[in-house]
């Protein structure tokens, strides 16, 4: 079998899982604040698979894989900004389980208030598919998104890279709500 380099597997595992393209060293400071290192498992199932131990190999992959989407959830909570078009963030908030995750954060401007939630995993699937039942399609930046009017709560569902977006509030109209999930994506890295 052909080996290949780690920086070259390391590359391709990032891609496989959505990562993107990270800069120089953003790997390595992610996996230090992490303190996992999924390089290391994924180079020992590479040479697991190399020696015949399938069980073995796919064990690691797994795990590498695990350690890799925490990174990945990392990497998309440092998105989320402090200041947006003059909104203060709160408290950030994380969660998850059984391959769903979901960030949240509320921003706040004097009495408006706009609840942002991005889920991924099983759970954002199942978003994805409750938003195109109801609502109006509308276009965020460079993201598909479906507008739902109920009473004075207005929903944006945005589907993006990261996963599914959920911007709500009861306190501004759906121009400005658009025009702050639109600032909000427009530089979100996942």
């Amino acid at each position: 079998m052909k080996k290949h380099g780690t920086k070259r597997l390391g590359h391709a595992l990032a891609l496989l899982l959505g990562c993107g393209t990270l800069q120089a060293g953003e790997f390595d400071a992610l996996e230090k604040q992490l303190d996992v290192n999924p390089l290391e498992n994924c180079q020992e199932a590479v040479q697991l698979y190399q020696d015949g131990d399938l069980k073995g190999a796919i064990d690691l992959v797994s795990l590498c894989k695990d350690e890799m989407e925490q990174i990945k959830r990392n990497l998309a909570a440092t998105s989320f900004r402090d200041e947006v078009m003059g909104f203060t963030g709160g408290e950030l908030s994380q969660g998850g389980a059984m391959g769903f995750s979901q960030i949240e954060r509320t921003y706040t401007r004097g009495d408006s208030s706009i609840q942002v939630t991005l889920s991924s995993g099983g759970g954002a699937a199942v978003m994805q598919m409750a938003m195109g039942f109801a609502g109006r399609k509308v276009r965020v930046g460079r993201n598909t998104g479906t507008l739902v009017e109920e009473g004075d709560e207005i929903t944006l569902f945005v589907n993006h890279d990261a996963g599914s977006f959920t911007f709500v509030t009861s306190s501004l109209g759906a121009k400005e709500l658009k025009r702050f999930a639109r600032e909000f994506l427009k530089d979100f890295r996942s």
